[in-house]
């Protein structure tokens, strides 16, 4: 199974769980046509999860040059905008996974608890 699927199958979990909606490549702003992997647009929430893919691909778009200095970008006006983003990659659901989804019940909890 791809690593983004198991990522995007637990946000729904967690998210049907927790009654929230999970939206796939939303778009954050109006001031650019960033969208992000996964997010939880509730104003009060706004929480977003971004797959870092083909990052040992030699031409993969987060690790070139170009690629990089467009992903940081998208974090800053996203931030800028109230957002707070949670970057994965294949590491983290592959040889981390555990770990990763440990991190991510935590965020839910947060969420639960009212803490943005």
């Amino acid at each position: 199974m791809k690593t983004i699927f198991i990522l995007e199958n637990y946000l729904k979990d967690k998210c049907r769980k927790a009654g929230l909606d999970l939206i796939a490549e939303h778009q954050f702003s109006t001031k650019r046509k960033f969208k992000f992997d996964y997010c939880i647009p509730d104003p009060l929430i706004k929480i977003a999860f971004e797959y870092q893919g083909g990052l040992y691909m030699p031409k993969g778009g987060h690790t070139n040059v170009k690629g990089f200095i467009r992903d940081c970008d998208k974090i800053n006006l996203a931030q800028k905008e109230g957002w707070k983003v949670f970057l994965f990659t294949a590491d983290h659901l592959n040889n981390s996974l555990n770990k990763t989804l440990d991190f991510i019940d935590g965020v839910f909890l947060d969420i639960k608890r009212g803490l943005k």
